[in-house]
């Protein structure tokens, strides 16, 4: 029996342009239900055009673990995509750092999935008010990061928050910023 993978988001041309290079792998797919299930095909993802993805649900449900996985397989890609792709990841949760090291902890579940515990090489970069918080949990960071509100444009406010240039909200911007002293 051929079993086929499924890489999700890539179109046809591109199919037949890259194979399965620059996809990402995210599982398998379950057919069946409760005792019943079985784990079949492959499931990839393309990671060398934009998409949107939209990872939702309940808390404790595997969001953030599910964002991991795409991460680290950006962190994969071979390196003629993986040099075209740079990422910023904010993380108000503070749980990313821990792409630092593998993941040893799991390292049995990850050998049932023929996958072995990988640190990468990531920089985690703190606000300026947290790095005392961080260095007494015993989180590694890289450096700080901190910008002023000041520090941006207004049309980069307004881009960034969708406004038209013609609303309210934007016109006040303008304003404000033209009062600031500089």
């Amino acid at each position: 029996m051929v079993i086929h993978e499924t890489i999700i988001g890539r179109s046809k041309e591109d199919l037949i342009k890259f194979g399965k290079k620059g996809a990402g792998y995210l599982g398998k797919h379950i057919v069946g239900i409760g005792e019943e299930a079985q784990l079949t095909s492959k499931v990839l993802i393309d990671l060398i055009k934009p998409h949107v993805i939209l990872i939702a649900g309940k808390r404790g449900s595997g969001k953030s673990y599910s964002s991991c996985v795409i991460i680290e397989e950006f962190l994969l890609l071979e390196e003629e995509f993986r040099e075209k792709v740079s990422m910023v990841i904010v993380d108000p949760m503070g749980i990313y750092w821990s792409m630092k090291y593998p993941n040893t902890s799991q390292e049995s579940l990850l050998k049932k999935w023929n996958l072995t515990p990988k640190g990468f090489d990531v920089k985690v970069l703190v606000p300026e008010l947290l790095k005392e918080s961080y260095e007494k949990a015993g989180i590694p960071i890289d450096g700080l990061i901190s910008l002023k509100p000041s520090e941006v444009s207004v049309e980069e406010w307004i881009q960034t928050f969708g406004f038209k240039r013609t609303e309210e909200i934007a016109i006040a911007l303008s304003l404000i910023h033209i009062s600031e002293p500089t």
